[in-house]
């Protein structure tokens, strides 16, 4: 049996802790963690971590995917990418001790719905006539719809 992950918005996602955190003044923070990650991404991170073999379909902005796949290949994450125009979408949460985390995100790439043609056919590929799970999770970029990807599988 094998794995497979499908990242269709993968996300950088910074941790930074604050000592004093004011609106509309300006406020000192320090990088704790600038993950790459998504969903699909953090899984198959966990699993290359206990040695569980599966592969990373990944679909990235081209603004930023470079960084992007030097970073989870750094990790041992057997990866395919697919890209688009645009940047990966980034996350920040901001830590402050004893308050509630503050979270910012800002918007990724916007993904033309020709691509899902694309992921449909490097997973039937990948699947062969082996047994397969697929994990799809996490957030869908602009320009695809839950529908559109319900069609593909």
């Amino acid at each position: 049996m094998q794995i497979i992950t499908l990242t269709l918005a993968p996300a950088y996602d910074i941790h930074c802790r604050c000592d004093t955190f004011a609106a509309e003044q300006e406020n000192l923070a320090h990088i704790l963690s600038y993950d790459a990650g998504g969903k699909g991404v953090n899984i198959s991170r966990a699993l290359t971590v206990y040695g569980v073999q599966n592969k990373a379909i990944v679909l990235v902005g081209s603004e930023n995917a470079d960084a992007f796949l030097t970073a989870i290949n750094r990790e041992g994450i057997d990866s395919i990418s697919l890209q688009v125009q645009g940047r990966i979408r980034e996350n920040i949460t901001l830590h402050q001790e004893g308050k509630k985390e503050t979270r910012v995100s800002f918007p990724g790439f916007h993904a033309p719905l020709e691509i899902l043609e694309r992921v449909e056919k490097l997973v039937l590929d990948l699947a062969g006539e082996l047994p397969t799970v697929l994990t799809l999770t996490g957030r869908l970029p602009e320009g695809i719809l839950m529908k559109d990807v319900k069609s593909m599988l």
